[in-house]
């Protein structure tokens, strides 16, 4: 199944520097994305008690991202 990503690629740079990438966001960053929100220590000053992966995915299938990188 595809994606809403996949639908609508960003075309935005990645832009690097000594330290820091800044690049779109994608499937390949769930797991990860998954970890940070489910940690106790982060999670507790946000609005999510329990975050899991279907969250994630759920949540990057329902960005609307063809409106990224428009001015305005």
């Amino acid at each position: 199944m595809d994606s809403i990503a996949s639908l609508f690629p960003l075309k935005c740079p990645t832009l690097t520097s000594g330290s820091l990438i800044i690049r779109p966001f994608s499937l390949n960053d769930l797991m990860a994305f998954t970890a940070c929100r489910a940690d106790q220590n982060i999670a507790r000053y946000q609005r999510w008690t329990d975050y899991h992966y279907q969250d994630a995915l759920s949540l990057f299938n329902s960005t609307h991202y063809h409106d990224f990188a428009k001015a305005g």
